[in-house]
């Protein structure tokens, strides 16, 4: 169960696909490399993402070899953090959004009980990412004076709702990737 070396297999994917556009890349202005990067190495290193359960391990090395590709083309590099939550949060809205007959939403919500919990920490999970994006939300909403504002939309995220049953409503569930898109 380890990603490691999906992880290894994604940052050779993002530098074969920077590799394939280093000639046109150098050549280009500076806009259009940015563009060149975002739509062709990004998408290479984050392919599958929607499913890792995130570690910050594998999170620095992927935000290293995306910086290095970044600085060789002259670029500032992306949150590769943000990038992949971002990623993972709107497959988490479709799967919310599934009938209960599909095959991803049964495996996202199944919870095994057929053995004891082994010693220590628990494993992190794929929805625990979920769960603490919607509380930093919420927090973020708070700061910004919009919880009192726009109370009804906050007001599914401040029930503690299931996160499954927060992604059926779109609108609460678009802001809440928006504000992981803006930096917030």
């Amino acid at each position: 169960g380890s990603l490691t070396e999906e992880v290894a297999r994604r940052i050779r994917a993002g530098w074969a696909a920077f590799i394939a556009i280093r000639r046109e890349l150098l050549q280009s202005p500076q806009k259009t490399r940015i563009r060149l990067l975002t739509t062709t190495v990004i998408p290479a290193m984050t392919y599958g993402c929607e499913t890792w359960t995130s570690k910050e391990a594998d999170t620095k090395r992927l935000q290293r070899a995306v910086s290095n590709m970044f600085e060789i083309a002259g670029c500032d590099p992306p949150d590769m953090e943000k990038q992949v939550l971002r990623r993972k949060l709107k497959w988490a809205g479709h799967v919310s959004r599934m009938k209960y007959d599909r095959w991803a939403k049964i495996v996202s919500e199944w919870d095994p009980r057929g053995s004891a919990r082994p010693r220590g920490r628990p494993p992190k999970r794929w929805a625990d990412d979920i769960k603490d994006s919607i509380k930093i939300f919420i927090h973020n909403e708070a700061l910004r004076g919009n919880l009192g504002h726009g109370r009804r939309r906050i007001g599914i995220l401040e029930a503690r709702r299931a996160w499954s049953t927060v992604g059926r409503d779109r609108v609460t569930w678009r802001s809440l990737v928006r504000s992981i898109q803006d930096g917030n």
